[in-house]
């Protein structure tokens, strides 16, 4: 794609919001001669394209090209198209929304004030080869234009608006496009640098039918397909020409009405989550081709007649990963909470991890954080991540800074959106694929960044030698969502220490000498937070559930045992719910399994009740997992998914990593935990299988073909096992 240009309609840019902003179509004919024998289209969309070669979509892919800095990267996808030309003459089609690239209103992340901001432009290049030569079509000037199309208004966080009776055939190689303006080159093209992309595309991939049909008291009707999902409606309309049906789409549907709560608030100037269909007389399934929702029902007003419930099929949008990992155990409400935290990953994804497919779709950096265990151990995901770590590089400042949200137009490097809490999936993401997938590459490639931002830390330490900016420990049970009674300070340094540990691990792997000026910083920066928060028993000044979870299962005490006890207590003290926020969570169970209690965790897993994931499932019927314990905010997103990573390695006993180091072989080792009768899971081909019978355990093993593991139970015993399936009866 290098010298590759940009092209764009001619109509002058216009920053202010819109409500009609159509989406620009693009055309070109072309005439091929005999004999070519392959073709290859390669395209980067600013902001999302479709693209067709004689009426035929290229590719069922949605949202090309991805989100981006696009001064930085500039991501284009590639697609083998031989079948789709022929010899004589042929036509190469795009259709252009303005996906992040162009968001033309308000919201709290000022992305309408993004330094990239342009009419939605395109740069392709459509490669034939002959035996002898190889033709070459590129976007240029003799591309012909028009913003006649259907499709009168796209914003990707807020609707699409779109006139039936526009619909033409535009496509076809036979189109007269006489009266369609050339189009031109961009005169500020992007200055990224084009990259591939190498990662699985966003497609259609389940339907899901309406279950129920309400009738509302304002005369709209509202379809629930069941299922909390990212995605769209796909709507069979007809009705008298020029008739507008207005759909709205929603998480929640209550007391006869829809329920946004705090979802809607942070758009200014645009309707949130809404299309509008004016129908043409005839008969027509639609869905939208470039936005995309969070969403559970769907309201459809505007209707002359009573709906059928065929009318309305959600459609999840989602990237083609599959699931490495497999759960299910005798206790049926934590296997659908396994399933709504597969649902809250496979829902929030857009070329990178987003917080929510609803108000907001964006890669908050905490969310990932929190995640990035459990997804890459039990998602095919790998790809997608290194693909944004990329992104994540892009974002940092010269000052080793880095914002909330990666992409971002600019917002977010201010104290109250970042932090530790979010710039440590910068550490995070590299060291769970090493210590899961054994790849130490993605860890070593990025030490350079490691160590600059650890250099901008350490310029923001106080005069005790500890830091503390940017987002607490929040989204806790706590009376404020923003809150937390662990300080700052401790929250942050801890993090700090744990992303020197994972620079040491890399700087080793390397044989780099750095490492020991950073191991030596690692034992200062220990020492400055214990010397603030460790009293002379031992034991944490600070009492609460995130602060003790950080120390353990973060290694940052000289001894482990006064801590364990305060942590047991904490634990009991809330009758074994738990009390922290979305940091401590993620700490809290690994924590209590490395001073042996992993029933506590457990039970807190298990806990009915205010605050807990149960409430999720007995009060709120949720089918994803939600943001917040309060009944308000999104209800699907995965920032509370680490539980799944616990679920496989402790009751399900496979761990693919042990004592911070990865393992081969893996080592198997269950926990019976008193509340499960039986568990089943299965991770890249290992199953462990185990119910209660009699006054023992029956446990099955199967170690896939060329693979080992070591059995351990209860740490008393090892046994070495080779591929193939082992039973025993454990008393």
């Amino acid at each position: 794609m290098k010298n590759v240009k940009f092209i764009k309609t001619p109509k002058t840019f216009k920053k202010e919001y819109s409500i009609e902003e159509p989406c620009p179509r693009f055309r070109r004919n072309f005439h091929l001669e005999e004999g070519f024998l392959k073709a290859e289209l390669s395209v980067c969309g600013l902001g999302c394209g479709e693209y067709y070669i004689n009426g035929k979509l290229v590719s069922p892919d949605r949202f090309i090209s991805p989100f981006s800095d696009y001064n930085k990267t500039l991501w284009y996808a590639s697609y083998d198209v031989t079948e789709l030309l022929n010899a004589g003459e042929n036509l190469c089609a795009v259709y252009l929304g303005y996906g992040f690239f162009n968001e033309n209103h308000k919201t709290a992340w000022a992305h309408n004030e993004a330094p990239w901001r342009d009419n939605p432009k395109f740069a392709l290049k459509l490669e034939i080869f002959f035996p002898d030569k190889t033709l070459c079509i590129e976007s240029d000037s003799d591309w012909k234009c028009s913003e006649d199309g259907y499709i009168r208004y796209s914003q990707i966080r807020s609707g699409e608006y779109v006139d039936l009776r526009l619909i033409d055939d535009w496509i076809s190689p036979d189109y007269d496009d006489s009266s369609w303006e050339n189009a031109v080159i961009d005169n500020r093209p992007p200055q990224g640098v084009f990259r591939p992309l190498d990662c699985q595309p966003m497609r259609e991939c389940e339907i899901f039918p309406t279950k129920s049909i309400t009738k509302t008291a304002e005369g709209t009707y509202v379809f629930d397909i069941g299922e909390n999902i990212s995605g769209y409606a796909r709507i069979k309309v007809k009705g008298e020409s020029g008739r507008t049906l207005k759909i709205r789409y929603a998480e929640r549907f209550e007391d006869g009405k829809l329920n946004y709560d705090e979802l809607d608030m942070l758009n200014l100037e645009a309707p949130f989550q809404v299309d509008k269909i004016t129908l043409s007389g005839e008969e027509f399934t639609y869905s939208p081709k470039f936005t995309y929702f969070g969403f559970r029902y769907v309201e459809i007003s505007g209707l002359d007649i009573e709906p059928a419930p065929d009318m309305v099929e959600g459609v999840f949008l989602r990237h083609t990963i599959s699931l490495k990992s497999h759960f299910e155990c005798s206790d049926e409400k934590i296997n659908r909470l396994w399933n709504m935290g597969v649902r809250s990953v496979l829902s929030n994804l857009y070329y990178m991890p987003t917080d929510c497919p609803t108000r907001e779709k964006y890669g908050w950096t905490n969310d990932a954080r929190a995640s990035a265990e459990q997804m890459l151990l039990n998602f095919d995901i790998e790809k997608i991540l290194y693909k944004w770590t990329q992104d994540i590089r892009d974002s940092m400042r010269e000052d080793g800074s880095l914002p909330g949200i990666i992409p971002t137009p600019g917002w977010g490097y201010d104290d109250e959106y970042n932090g530790p809490i979010c710039n440590g999936v910068l550490f995070e993401l590299p060291y769970r694929e090493y210590l899961i997938n054994g790849n130490p590459e993605w860890l070593i490639e990025n030490v350079e960044c490691f160590l600059r931002h650890l250099n901008y830390l350490k310029g923001r330490e106080n005069e005790k030698g500890l830091i503390g900016f940017g987002l607490c420990d929040w989204a806790g049970p706590y009376e404020s969502f923003k809150s937390s009674p662990v300080p700052i300070t401790l929250s942050d340094t801890a993090l700090y220490v744990n992303f020197l540990d994972i620079t040491l691990c890399a700087l080793r792997l390397m044989n780099d000498s750095r490492w020991e000026y950073i191991s030596a910083e690692r034992q200062r920066v220990a020492d400055n937070l214990k010397r603030e928060y460790i009293d002379e028993q031992g034991r944490c000044t600070v009492s609460e559930q995130s602060a003790l979870a950080l120390m353990i299962d973060l290694n940052i005490y000289d001894d482990l045992e006064p801590l364990a006890e305060q942590l047991k207590s904490e634990v009991e003290k809330h009758n074994f719910h738990h009390y922290c926020g979305m940091l401590g969570i993620r700490h809290l169970y690994y924590a209590l399994t490395k001073i042996g209690r992993s029933d506590y965790a457990f039970k807190i897993l298990t806990s009915i009740g205010f605050p807990s994931f149960m409430e999720w499932i007995d009060e709120r019927d949720a089918t994803s997992l939600c943001e917040s314990w309060n009944k308000d905010s999104s209800y699907n997103h995965h920032m509370y998914s680490f539980f799944m990573a616990w679920l496989m390695q402790v009751p399900g006993g496979i761990k693919s990593y042990c004592d911070d180091k990865p393992n081969n072989p893996i080592i198997i080792a269950p926990e019976f935990l008193e509340g499960l009768e039986s568990c089943r899971v299965t991770n890249c081909g290992y199953e462990v299988n185990w119910h209660r019978e009699g006054n023992g355990v029956t446990l099955q093993i199967t170690v896939p073909k060329n693979h080992t593991a070591i059995l351990r139970l209860s740490n008393k015993s090892e046994e070495e096992l080779l591929a193939g399936t082992y039973k025993k009866f454990i008393i």
